[in-house]
Parts: structure tokens; C-alpha cells; sequence
């Protein structure tokens, strides 16, 4: 048995209890009477010091530098020793973080193809286990097993794409299990405990455990919760439903697209009929996604009256709304920003006696530094330093929308009636532009 964490006080505790399972087992009392155990655990960065990602090319430059580089409270040869091994049974709960510092994201996406976009840990450490797991060639049976317990963010959120439909749809899944509404101490993200091995896939069927209703209350023992009850007294009989889950053997193709939908209770089923239907959103609007964003919020996004009294012209402040304020059919009370652009919805010109110029011009070097998503800056392109990174005049020039939370767990849309401007984070669903009021609501209704 071997395990590795990034916490040295993680480890630590995991040498700890390991000695002292293994001192209850041995019958001894006493830590001066213990034999001289040795426990395989390694303090260090499994997505960096792994060679798996290069196929064991230990002698590549990307695992030279990766397995270098170390810190003082890093085991660098238990790491190698560790790391550049399979096992028969991989077990993991590995962090559910996006990756904050920008050089550590950028290692992980070199090492992990399934990296995309704004991803967490989940999905390198999902690729990561299945490395680690063997598959013996010509003896696909014995291929190693994988379980874990993650978040469950990727089954719904883009940058899961890659890894569902390019990495898991070709392992042998064989046990998804919703533990969303299971109380389990210490973990407030919704969960999902994947079964696997590290082999193509040997049946056309998954075993899935669906949601329906989470915990009620917080069990007094969490172990005997409602729903983790339920899943155990349900996991082994297909077919079989409860207020709290409902189990199926579901076609592996399901699980092989993104999204996932695991929801129990007949969900799934009615997600699968709403979306073969096909008069789609998509006909039914003019657009669908980001209004504007500011480039350097600090600049733009400040509160109303800071601005009224820089004397900026009140013709040049809106609300800005935010992701975070659509909430219950509504858009919370919002900071405001200062928006540089006219009726014509075209930037205004230069004025250096403007209240607004004096106010901005301090941030004229951080905004004109701004980088674009091709790399190059807005002073590159010619662009005024004054105006937002991305303003699309045609998301504003009809009053109505449909704005939303781009990254919530529950649907949270609002009607706004124009005068406010967007966040990437709340983008907007703009209809044909005679669309009623009316047209808009039954949307929203639906």
C-alpha cells in the first residue's frame, strides 16, 4: 500500500493512524514495544512528480524538470519511487479547487490533456488514478481498479467536456453513484463516487445510483444518514426506486456525451424527452451569451457615488450585474460601472476636460495593457484605453433580455428591462427584436 498528499500534515496523520491500526493488530500496547514499521507515504505533488502522464519516458525533459524541482517539505525519492509505479486498486479523494497560481494551471494542462478551459482538480487527478492503475497487456481482467469520490462539478460545466467524451467514454466504468444529497462530514460541494478500471470498456451497461431527494436533516451518525442508507441497501438492485435514490443499468452512450444527467426519480428520462424535442432555444432567439465585460473591473466597476462625485456624467453609469446578483427570477441590488459609450452605443471620443477623463486617466496604463484572448493587448490593437475590453452594441440596442448565472447549481434567469450592463458571468439571451414583453416572460416561465 503507498499513498501521497500535497499536506505534510495530511501525511503525517496518515502515518500516524496506519501505525496505530497496525499496532491494534500486532496486539501491541505500547510504541516502545513496536516493531520498526515502514509506511509508504510521501509527502509531494502527485500531478507534477508523476511520469505517467509522459508513458514512463522517465528520460523526457518534462518529467526531468517535474521531478527536480521539489520543496524542502517534499519526499523526492519516495516521490519517484511512488509515482513511477502501477497498482492493482487506486483509491482517491482528491482535492475539488480550481487551480489558482498561473504557472502551476499551465504545468497541469501541459501534463493533462483533458485540462480545459477553467478547470479543477478533478479532472487531472481523474486522469492521474487511471494512470496509476495497471493494466497488464493481455490480461485485461486483471486491469486495476479505481474508486473515488469527487466533485461533481465536470459532469455538467464545459471544461468536463473533453474528459467524459475523450477519456472516460473509453475506460470501463462500471459504478457512478450521486452522492450529492449524502451528508458527508467535511464535504459542503456536491459529490459523485466513480467505480472503474483501467481497460476498455467489457459491458454496455453502467450501474448508476440517481439522486431524488437529499439529506433532510443532519444525521446524528453519518453513517446511518437517510440517503447514504438508501444507496447502500439500493447499489446492488437495479430497477429498484426510494424517496431518497433510484438505481438503473443505463447505456454506457449516455455517459460517453456531456452533460451528464444522473438525476433518479424518472429526471433523466424527462431530460431525454424535453431535449429530442426539437424546436430548440437556439431558433427561437437572436443570440445567446456575454453582453460586455469591463477587461480591468477595478477601473470600471465602482459604487454610484464615487463616480456622482468624480462629477462623472450620469449618462455614463449603469447597474452592472454580475452572475452572483441573478438570483430567484430577480437581479439583486448591484455595484454600478462606469460605461463609456453613448446612445448610438459607440464609444464616446476623447475629452480631456471631461470629469470622466480626469477620473480615469490614472488607469490608463492598466487598461491598455489589458491582454486579449489572442495574446495581444488593447494598446496593440489599437484600441481606446478608456472603453471596456469587449462591448457587443447588439446585446443592448433592444431593451429586453434574459440574463442568467452562468455558473450555478440551480437555474436562476431574470428579465431585465434595459438599462443595465453585463458581466461575462451573467450573460444575456437576447429574442428577435419585435419580440413581446409577453414572449419574453413565457420563456422565462418555462
Amino acid at each position: 500500500m503507498a499513498g501521497v498528499d500535497l499536506n505534510p500534515f495530511a501525511a503525517a496523520i496518515a502515518r500516524f493512524r496506519l501505525l496505530v491500526a497496525a499496532l491494534r493488530v500486532c496486539g501491541v500496547r505500547a510504541l516502545r514495544n513496536a516493531p520498526d514499521f515502514n509506511t509508504n507515504i510521501a509527502v509531494g505533488d502527485s500531478l507534477l512528480h508523476s511520469p505517467r502522464r509522459d508513458r514512463l519516458d522517465v528520460g523526457s525533459a518534462s518529467v526531468r524538470v517535474g521531478l527536480e524541482h521539489v520543496y524542502a517539505t517534499e519526499d523526492a525519492d519516495d516521490l519517484r519511487r511512488i509515482l513511477g509505479r502501477q497498482y492493482h486498486v487506486v483509491v482517491a479523494n482528491p482535492p475539488y479547487i480550481t487551480p489558482k497560481d498561473p504557472a502551476l494551471n499551465q504545468a497541469y494542462r501541459d501534463r493533462f490533456d483533458a485540462c480545459r478551459g477553467q478547470y479543477a482538480l478533478t479532472v487531472p487527478f481523474m486522469q492521474l488514478l487511471f494512470d496509476l492503475a495497471a493494466p497488464i497487456e493481455g490480461l485485461e481482467k486483471h486491469a486495476g481498479f479505481v474508486g473515488q469520490i469527487t466533485a461533481n462539478s465536470f459532469m455538467r460545466r464545459e471544461f468536463g467536456k473533453s474528459l467524459v467524451e475523450q477519456h472516460l467514454s473509453r475506460l470501463d466504468l462500471s459504478l457512478v453513484v450521486d452522492t450529492s444529497g449524502a451528508y458527508i462530514p467535511g464535504h459542503g460541494t456536491p459529490t459523485v463516487i466513480l467505480v472503474g478500471r483501467n481497460r476498455a470498456p467489457v459491458t454496455s451497461t453502467v450501474r448508476t445510483v440517481m439522486g431524488i431527494l437529499g439529506e433532510p436533516q443532519t444525521p446524528p451518525d453519518p453513517a446511518r444518514g437517510i440517503v447514504w442508507t438508501a444507496i447502500l441497501n439500493q447499489v446492488d438492485r437495479p430497477g429498484s426506486q426510494s424517496a431518497y435514490a433510484s438505481v438503473e443499468d443505463i447505456d454506457r452512450a449516455r455517459l460517453s456525451r456531456h452533460p451528464w444527467s444522473i438525476s433518479g426519480g424518472g429526471a433523466s428520462d424527462l431530460r431525454e424527452r424535453i431535449e429530442a424535442i426539437r424546436d430548440r432555444l437556439a431558433d427561437n432567439t437572436e443570440s445567446v451569451g456575454f453582453a460586455s465585460f469591463p477587461g480591468a473591473d477595478e477601473v470600471f466597476v465602482v459604487r454610484r457615488g464615487d463616480l456622482e462625485r468624480s462629477g462623472v456624467d450620469r449618462a455614463l453609469v449603469r447597474d452592472f450585474v454580475t452572475g452572483e446578483s441573478v438570483r430567484d427570477w430577480a437581479v439583486e441590488e448591484s455595484t454600478a460601472a462606469f460605461v463609456p459609450y453613448d446612445e448610438a452605443l459607440d464609444p464616446i471620443p476623447a475629452a480631456p476636460d471631461a470629469a470622466w477623463w480626469r477620473r480615469q486617466w490614472p488607469y490608463r496604463a492598466v487598461t491598455a495593457a489589458t491582454v486579449g484572448f489572442g495574446g495581444r493587448t488593447r494598446s496593440d490593437l489599437g484600441e481606446p484605453w478608456w472603453t471596456w475590453y469587449r462591448w457587443i452594441p447588439s446585446k443592448y440596442r433592444t431593451e429586453l433580455s434574459i440574463t442568467f448565472a452562468s455558473v450555478a447549481t440551480h437555474n436562476h434567469f431574470a428579465l431585465d428591462r434595459g438599462g443595465k450592463v453585463f458581466k461575462q458571468s451573467a450573460p444575456v439571451i437576447k429574442l428577435r427584436v419585435q419580440a413581446t414583453e409577453d414572449e419574453h416572460l413565457g420563456l422565462l416561465g418555462l
